[in-house]
């Protein structure tokens, strides 16, 4: 394992990151799955993401130092080898110029879809549904 990755494990039901704050580290799932959710304690809760083995969550506030999005939930018993903030910055800063660019405009772009969606998403109010 690499020196600058620690590895944690997180029990299921664990909220891993909460929609909202702020991230200091990025996660690579080494075994169990979580998924990625919106508006959790929310009129409007749904799952964005299910993730598992090497898939990796928490870095899109890394790399625009904005608010989560979206919250992480261990779904079963989850390992992670966690990335620290100041070590994502080291190798994004490591990476070519080009490359770097290309990967902050994709960023951004992955951040105005997920608020469209779920801003479409929010004219479903289920506490509103009425059976007739």
């Amino acid at each position: 394992m690499d020196k600058n990755f620690k590895k944690h494990t997180f029990e299921a039901g664990d909220c891993i990151i909460r929609e909202g704050d702020q991230s200091h580290f990025a996660y690579l799932i080494i075994n169990g799955e979580v998924e990625i959710r919106h508006d959790m304690l929310g009129d409007n809760p749904h799952t964005i993401a299910h993730l598992s083995k090497g898939d990796v969550f928490g870095e899109i506030s890394l790399f625009d130092g904005l608010p989560n999005m979206a919250s992480a939930v261990a779904i079963r018993d989850t390992t992670v080898n966690i990335l620290s903030e100041n070590e994502f910055h080291r190798r994004v800063a490591a990476m070519d110029p080009l490359m770097r660019g290309i990967l902050k405009t994709q960023i951004k772009r992955i951040r105005k879809l997920l608020e469209k969606i779920t801003d479409e998403d929010d004219d479903l109010n289920w506490s509103d549904w009425k059976k007739k």
